[in-house]
């Protein structure tokens, strides 16, 4: 029993010996390269967010989400109280209709100062109301949620990821979460191509990769701390993970990034819905494979 005892302890010390030997990379200094452009298109793109995110000097004096291809508002600012509900459709605004592809102008009212003259037109129980109002400056809410979702989150992400990256850069679990924290930026400035051309591939790249972000989730799972039994048994199953990034989520993303970015694809509401539910989809089955 003696023998058996130091055989199996043995076969444990092995194990625990062959695991990070398996999650070992060979060195590649073109890996290192590409992987370090990666992450200085993602501050470059962090960098160009926060800058456009200073320059918002406005807001409308509600607040709003997109609903299926709709901007519902879901609050108000005090003293608009009998100009707008909560519920309320925002068709318009300044005679620009209000739908994903047209985001972008609309978002651009915000860089005037507060004061500013605005024709608002909402639905409401089925009947369009045209509201005379003005821009307001952002609420404190607003400030803060800037400073924490322009700065303060990609900082975070973003500098983690990378030290990770750097402190072991031949380590497959180190590269697939570096990689990961790398995607969590915020994604409304990317999706705009129109807004500064020339940096379009800059922005492409961050798009494709924080569209991968579920992927290398379901990834980083099957792999720490050990590789999962599925792995060993279908070592293809390591690439096919990402058959469905490829087949339906990159496919619905770029359907979603040339509509926000002007470009007519489908029709408005179809385009929003078909990313919307494909992108729902799979985003819950990586979640329920990676669980």
């Amino acid at each position: 029993s003696h023998d058996e005892n130091e055989r199996e302890g043995g076969e444990a010390v092995d194990e625990r010996e062959q695991a990070p030997k398996e999650n070992e990379l060979h060195p590649s200094r073109l890996r290192f390269a590409l992987v370090c452009l990666l992450f200085v298109n993602m501050f470059v793109v962090a960098g160009l967010d926060i800058y456009r995110g200073s320059l918002v000097r406005s807001a409308l004096p509600f607040a709003t989400v997109l609903q299926g291809g709709t901007l519902v508002i879901v609050g108000e600012r005090r003293g608009f109280e009998d100009s707008f509900q909560v519920g309320d459709e925002v068709v318009s605004v300044n005679g620009i209709e209000v739908n994903p592809g047209s985001l972008g102008r609309v978002n651009g009212l915000r860089l005037a100062p507060p004061g500013e003259h605005r024709t608002v037109v909402v639905r409401r129980d089925g009947q369009l109301r045209e509201v005379e109002t003005v821009s307001v400056a952002p609420s404190m809410s607003q400030r803060l949620s800037r400073v924490l979702f322009l700065f303060l989150y990609p900082a975070v992400y973003l500098v983690t990821g990378f030290l990770i990256f750097l402190l072991k850069p031949a380590n497959k679990p180190a590269l697939l979460i570096a990689l990961l924290f790398g995607s969590f930026i915020r994604p409304g400035f990317i999706w705009n191509l129109s807004e500064w051309p020339s940096l379009s591939i800059i922005k492409v790249i961050a798009i494709l990769l924080t569209s991968l972000a579920p992927a290398l989730f379901l990834h980083f799972c099957l792999v720490f701390p050990n590789r999962s039994s599925l792995l060993v048994r279908f070592p293809k199953l390591e690439r096919l993970i990402y058959l469905p990034y490829l087949l339906i989520l990159l496919p619905t993303t770029v359907v979603f990034t040339l509509l926000y970015s002007g470009y007519l694809v489908l029709t408005d509401f179809s385009s929003v819905t078909l990313q919307s539910h494909l992108t729902d989809l799979t985003y819950c089955f990586y979640a329920l494979a990676g669980s």
